[in-house]
């Protein structure tokens, strides 16, 4: 079975990485968990906060 993590934000892939690495040194996981990790392409959350000039 394939396992794939979708994030959103652009640091995501390396963030849940860096997790998943961790977690396979201390031996909360199995190191034959692999999945593959890819950036799913989102646009703004909340279009109103760019009236607001966060964006």
């Amino acid at each position: 079975m394939k396992k794939i993590i979708f994030v959103e934000d652009t640091y995501g892939v390396g963030f849940h990485r860096t997790v998943l690495e961790k977690l396979k040194e201390v031996k909360e996981l199995d190191n034959s968990f692999n999945p593959r990790i890819e950036r799913l392409p989102t646009g703004k959350c909340n279009p109103g906060l760019r009236g607001k000039g966060y964006f």
